[in-house]
């Protein structure tokens, strides 16, 4: 298992995001990101998904993930970082 990363294990469902709103977040499937222990995950929202790299990182004492990504948006090759 990546180190620390055991935390954020699992389905996470997305219940907000800065850039769209909660119908287009579930507009096909309830939108989530899922991570597994060997440090790789997946997400999908809307029309965009994507497997993922993670790892974890601390800002001001907080743990999160910072991850980059491939996989499609609107059936368009898609990739980036998160």
């Amino acid at each position: 298992m990546a180190k620390g990363l055991q935390q954020f294990v699992g389905h996470w469902q997305i219940v907000e995001m800065e850039a769209w709103d909660q119908e287009y977040v579930n507009m096909e499937v309830p939108g989530d990101f899922m991570f597994r222990k060997d440090g790789s995950g997946h997400f999908q929202f809307g029309l965009v998904q994507g497997e993922m790299d993670c790892r974890l990182e601390n800002t001001a004492g907080n743990a999160r993930i910072a991850f980059s990504w491939q996989g499609q948006e609107e059936l368009n090759s898609a990739s980036g970082r998160g």
